[in-house]
């Protein structure tokens, strides 16, 4: 979970929460196509087959993968994982997955715990 107090995001934007991810799936086609609109094209990053990725609108998700709760990175190559702003429940928030198998966008069924290192995309207010 981002909470916006370090000021992450410049002034006018924010941290956007599980909704507006899903409005954004939604809008790209629905949640079994939308990662792959995503996704920056081609396997310079992302790990083979990098399915469905066109970065149609340059949105360009890279696999980063995450840092765990014992600082260290895992799925790199495999994943680009992205916290909501949504509240923390007993320690584990809802994140946003795009992964290199898939064209899908996964949408808060994984669960970050508060001690992981993922991405964060500010949007506009």
């Amino acid at each position: 979970m981002v909470m916006d107090s370090r000021k992450i995001c410049p002034p006018g934007w924010h941290v956007p929460s599980l909704n507006e991810w899903t409005v954004l799936s939604n809008y790209l086609g629905g949640s079994e196509v939308a990662g792959g609109k995503l996704k920056e094209t081609g396997t310079s990053h992302w790990l083979t087959p990098n399915t469905g990725a066109t970065d149609i609108y340059g949105f360009t998700a890279l696999p980063g993968g995450a840092k765990d709760c014992g600082n260290n990175y895992v799925s790199m190559g495999y994943n680009s994982r992205f916290w909501t702003s949504q509240p923390a429940n007993q320690g584990v928030v809802p994140d946003v997955i795009i992964n290199y198998d898939s064209s899908k966008i996964i949408l808060g069924l994984n669960k970050g715990f508060t001690c992981n290192a993922f991405y964060v995309r500010c949007i506009k207010d």
